[in-house]
């Protein structure tokens, strides 16, 4: 790895390292300390959200914003949450990562590998969602608790389905960066 993507990768490192001092400082504490939303911080802790693990989660998070943004980041939370904070964990996740894509080729593994691997997660990832809905009553997204019958199902398939085509985009972004090159027969 070169010195660029060494400096990237502190640069970004330390950025959410002072993100998460902030958050468990300024914001966790603090609604903790409060009656505001009790429940949800009690099972789970802030492995429930997912939200530094999920990359989708840029798209996802503002469609559903700008439609409504009571189905994903209530009003309510602006008291305790500050807005670039909230940028750190919805938005800037997408610049960070194509910046990394330019500067470092991926080696994707075999499409089937991937898919199969992306399918499990996504599977993994929905199934703690329900888990924390149907087993303790914590809707992690709101938009879950107000959606049902043939909306619900159709929300959930394309929640499902729709980290195909993102995956098969950033094969298209390496290629475009790097070139279209070999793929890789083993994942290191």
């Amino acid at each position: 790895m070169d010195s660029a993507c060494k400096v990237f990768h502190a640069l970004a490192f330390a950025y959410y390292c002072f993100s998460y001092y902030y958050y468990c400082e300024h914001v966790y504490y603090r609604v903790n300390a409060s009656d505001f939303r009790p429940k949800s911080y009690q099972y789970g802790g802030d492995t429930k959200f997912l939200t530094m693990w999920c990359w989708m989660v840029v798209s996802m998070f503002w469609i559903l914003w700008s439609i409504d943004r009571k189905l994903v980041f209530p009003k309510e939370l602006d008291e305790f949450f500050p807005v670039w904070l909230n940028h750190v964990l919805h938005t800037n996740v997408l610049p960070i990562l194509l910046v990394e894509m330019w500067l470092l080729r991926h080696k994707p593994p075999s499409r089937i590998r991937g898919v199969t691997t992306l399918s499990l997660f996504s599977a993994l990832y929905m199934a703690w969602i329900f888990w924390l809905g149907y087993g303790v009553n914590i809707w992690v997204y709101p938009i879950l608790r107000v959606l049902s019958g043939i909306k619900f199902v159709f929300f959930i398939v394309l929640c499902a389905t729709a980290p195909l085509p993102v995956y098969f985009l950033g094969e298209w972004c390496i290629n475009v960066f790097h070139g279209s090159g070999e793929r890789s027969k083993k994942v290191k």
